[in-house]
This record gives structure tokens, sequence and C-alpha cells, in this order.
């Protein structure tokens, strides 16, 4: 399975826009803020330096905003399940 995870800010106007993309497609993922240490440091990690939000992060591919994320999604398989798939 995949790890799917989710970098967020208290004042992105997106990042509603980006949770309620995934609770649609039901995919569970581990949700970081960006104004704390613990998701600066999750970031840092596995962000690719990528700057901006809502940062979506699927094992090793990135998306930046609602607009890449609801493509990656619509164009997605079954994220739980570990499959390839099309656009994640």
């Amino acid at each position: 399975m995949k790890r799917i995870v989710l970098f967020t800010q208290e004042t992105c106007p997106k990042c509603p826009q980006a949770k309620e993309l995934l609770k649609e497609k039901g995919v569970s993922y581990e949700e970081y803020n960006l104004d704390d240490l613990d998701g600066l440091t999750e970031w840092a990690e596995i962000g690719q330096g990528i700057k901006g939000t809502p940062l979506l992060v699927v094992g090793e591919k990135a998306f930046l905003g609602p607009e890449e994320i609801k493509k990656a999604l619509d164009e997605g398989k079954h994220l739980e399940e570990g499959e390839e798939p099309c656009g994640l």
C-alpha cells in the first residue's frame, strides 16, 4: 500500500477543498500541518522540496493544489489496494 500524505496550513484557502476531494473518493491519508514542527519535519523528509499547500504525496509522486489532486484522483484507481493507478 502506498503511503498517502496531505500537507496543509491553517491559512491555506484551498486546503479544505483538497480534503473534501479525498473524502469524496474515500481515500485514507495522513495529514500534516506545516504550521507545526511535526508537519515541517515530515515535509522535510518526503515533501520533495515542493513549496505550497495543499500538497498531496502518494508514494514517490507529489501533487500541488486541488486541481492537480483532483486530476490525479480522477485518473487513479484504488489507492488503498496498492494497485498502480494511472495518475498516481
